[in-house]
């Protein structure tokens, strides 16, 4: 009986061993990772605050949106937001031209639908430092910078991501009221809400009303622009349109395609990659026909 007492204050007394240290080890490990977020509030926000407008935050669109959106003029500057090393540089997918730099402890920066890019992979970077410039490269209907920060390795999941506004320091003298005003461009028209109007309103080309037997791919041809922009900017579900039925067509950078042109002289010409283009054109394949349009930006 006395074994069995002694057995079991010593399984009770390891188990509350491991238990400690368990704790003890998720206490450093918190309080690292808080020390390390801490330092951030000497980084440098990668615009100016008078350059740019926020037009989406952390956490929206169901949880899935990992950044800060910030609307500015297309080739506004972009500057780093710490010293690090650019470990990659170039086109993906939603992102458009993006950059993302390694920093010290473990954490990262993203910067996204960039207009040009000024570092490539390997290059280091210091704080301050102007890296691009803002654009609507990729996912995008308007010139504005994505920015993400994330506490480790970028990953497809973004579990690493966190919100850039908890850790920045923005402005120090800026009260309450003017943050909200600063914070907050959203309005609220028809129960949903209008991402930045603004920067659409100012891009509107023309307004056309659709006449009998129009299509979208004739008004793109006359315009210049994709019908896959125009289904876009007018939130078309499909290419059927209708008479009397209004659409907005925006501005857009497009090339032309030329009898017997292909995608890697296009690509030439215009002094980019061949992935580039056929990424920004979602092309399933590299065969192009004359009058094609392509956007190029």
């Amino acid at each position: 009986m006395n074994n069995l007492i002694e057995r079991l204050a010593v399984v009770i007394v390891m188990a509350l061993c491991i238990f400690l240290l368990f704790i003890g080890g998720t206490s450093v490990k918190a309080e690292t990772e808080h020390n390390v977020l801490r330092d951030i509030k000497t980084w440098q926000w990668p615009l100016q605050l008078d350059e740019g407008r926020f037009t989406d935050y952390f956490g929206t669109r169901g949880g899935t949106h990992k950044g800060v959106d910030i609307a500015a003029p297309t080739g506004t500057a972009i500057m780093a937001a710490n010293d690090g090393i650019v470990y990659f540089s170039g086109y993906r997918g939603s992102y458009g031209n993006v950059i993302m730099v390694k920093h010290e402890n473990g954490l990262e920066t993203l910067y996204a639908h960039l207009h040009k890019r000024f570092v490539v992979e390997g290059t280091e970077v210091k704080k301050g430092e102007i890296i691009g410039t803002v654009g609507s490269t990729g996912n995008s209907t308007g010139p504005h910078l994505h920015f993400e920060l994330h506490n480790g390795e970028w990953n497809s999941s973004r579990t690493n991501a966190v919100n850039p506004l908890d850790y920045f320091v923005l402005e120090q003298e800026t009260d309450e009221r003017e943050r909200k005003i600063l914070f907050s461009p959203w309005t609220m028209q028809d129960k949903k809400l209008i991402e930045f109007e603004e920067v659409k309103q100012q891009k509107i080309k023309k307004t056309i009303t659709i006449k009998k037997n129009d299509t979208l791919w004739d008004i793109a041809q006359v315009e210049q622009v994709t019908v896959a922009s125009i289904m876009e900017w007018n939130d078309l579900k499909s290419d059927l349109i209708f008479p009397g039925q209004e659409i907005f067509i925006y501005d857009e950078d497009t090339y032309v395609v030329q009898s017997g042109e292909t995608i890697e002289d296009i690509a030439d010409s215009l002094d980019v990659e061949v992935d580039f283009l056929v990424a920004l054109n979602d092309l399933s394949h590299e065969f192009l026909y004359p009058n094609q349009i392509l956007k190029i930006k």
